[in-house]
C-alpha cells in the first residue's frame, strides 16, 4: 500500500487575484467532471451513473479503462474510489483552511 499526502498553499502572500473557498471548490467539481485537461495521460472521461451525493464515471488512461466512484462532501471533499480496474485504491481532494 502507498500513502501520499500533499499539501498545497493556496493564496501565498502578494499573490493576486486571492481565490475563495467557493471558486477553489468550483474548480473541484470542474475537474471531477472533465479531468482530461488535467490529468496527464488520461484520454477520456464519461458519467456512467449520478447518485445523491456524487457519480461514477469511467476514465481511460493511458489505454486503460478504469471505473471510479467519486463522493461530494461540500464544500470540502471528493472522494474518488477506484471500482473497477487495475490499481485499486482512493484518493481525496479536500480544502481546509488549516
Amino acid at each position: 500500500m502507498y500513502a501520499v499526502s500533499i499539501s498545497m498553499e493556496v493564496n501565498p502572500s502578494g499573490v493576486k487575484p486571492a481565490l475563495t473557498l467557493e471558486k477553489l471548490w468550483r474548480g473541484l467539481e470542474i475537474k471531477a467532471e472533465d479531468p482530461v485537461p488535467f490529468v496527464p495521460g488520461m484520454e477520456s472521461c464519461k458519467i456512467v451513473n449520478r447518485t445523491n451525493d456524487g457519480f461514477v464515471r469511467e476514465v481511460v488512461v493511458r489505454g486503460k479503462t478504469f471505473q471510479e466512484a467519486l463522493t461530494f462532501t461540500p464544500p470540502v471533499q471528493i472522494r474518488y474510489k477506484r471500482l473497477k480496474g487495475e490499481d485499486s485504491g482512493w484518493i481525496m481532494n479536500t480544502l481546509s483552511e488549516g
